[in-house]
């Protein structure tokens, strides 16, 4: 693949550039009756709230241990943050590299002409103390990824309609993200909310459900899931008066047959992309096979220490 491609559809929803467009879902409106916190008598999919009736609890989020920004119009980039280089940090940076990604839309449907996408990496060495080998960014175009897997759709209690199907490396666990199936969320009240569920698919004729099916208090955006099924991650979009400003991200740990409680890592970001490593959540990167819904060109990339209490 030569790094363009033109802009069509997946699963029934249109690829986009967050700057250029966001999904066309009906904004979140005052509540029209009260609720509980599932599941709800109207809920084909017996869904839970992910987060209590009063919402998130935290609205501070983790801070970083390491953060990188893209300066000079996407020519280098800077290292903001750096915990990895602290004596009393006693491990070394989880990645030896991390991924750069632009994308540029040619093309005007106002004037008739094809829309095309211009998609370019970069791919960044990283030392054990978290420091670059070069700050100079070389773009190349995308290589081609493989497609998104999704060979348990519909199998046992997976739904068949999921938006997102997200397998661990050790193939052995599926998230599985529906972005905005409900119009009426379990309070009751009226917007776009979505779904997801986690699967233990150890044995792939019999998945296990890992906890309930829970409800975003929006539209879900992205998912990522740990190599090792241990722990994961998603970005729910967070309403503006047109459109959206942005993203909530929130984490799960695995304990056995269920997930924890949710824990936001970070209460609003226009990053898109998540990453997880271990115990490490990379946000603002997502290394392939890339969804076709993380096309923004990347400006920061944060890493936190999901193993670490604040």
């Amino acid at each position: 693949m030569n790094g363009t491609r033109r802009i069509g559809t997946h699963h029934g929803v249109r690829s986009t550039v967050w700057a250029v467009a966001s999904l066309s879902v009906v904004l979140l409106s005052a509540p029209v009756r009260a609720g509980s916190d599932g599941p709800a008598p109207w809920d084909a999919d017996r869904a839970r709230a992910m987060f209590a009736r009063s919402g998130p609890v935290d609205s501070v989020g983790l801070s970083p241990v390491w953060a990188l920004a893209v300066r000079d119009s996407g020519r280098s980039v800077e290292v903001l943050k750096n915990r990895f280089r602290d004596s009393a940090f006693s491990v070394g940076f989880p990645l030896d590299s991390v991924v750069l990604r632009r994308f540029t839309v040619r093309g005007s449907r106002e004037k008739g002409e094809e829309m095309v996408l211009d998609a370019g990496v970069a791919v960044l060495s990283v030392r054990m103390d978290g420091d670059l080998d070069t700050t100079a960014i070389r773009w190349a175009p995308q290589p081609q990824t493989a497609s998104e897997p999704r060979p348990f759709a519909g199998v046992g209690p997976i739904p068949h309609d999921g938006s997102q199907y997200c397998l661990s490396a050790d193939g052995k666990s599926l998230l599985v993200l529906r972005l905005m199936p409900h119009a009426v969320n379990v309070w009751g009240e009226t917007g776009s909310f979505g779904l997801f569920d986690f699967f233990d698919v150890s044995q792939p004729r019999r998945p296990r459900r890992i906890g309930p099916t829970l409800e975003a208090d929006g539209p879900l955006d992205n998912g990522v899931v740990s190599a090792d099924g241990s722990r994961i991650a998603v970005q729910i979009l967070l309403p503006a008066r047109a459109g959206w400003r942005g993203s909530r991200v929130v984490a799960f740990e695995r304990k056995g047959s269920r997930l924890s409680a949710p824990r936001v890592v970070v209460p609003r970001t226009t990053t898109r992309g998540l990453h997880l490593k271990g115990e490490f959540l990379f946000v603002g990167m997502q290394r392939p096979p890339m969804h076709v819904f993380v096309m923004a060109t990347t400006e920061t990339i944060s890493v936190f220490d999901l193993g670490r209490q604040e």
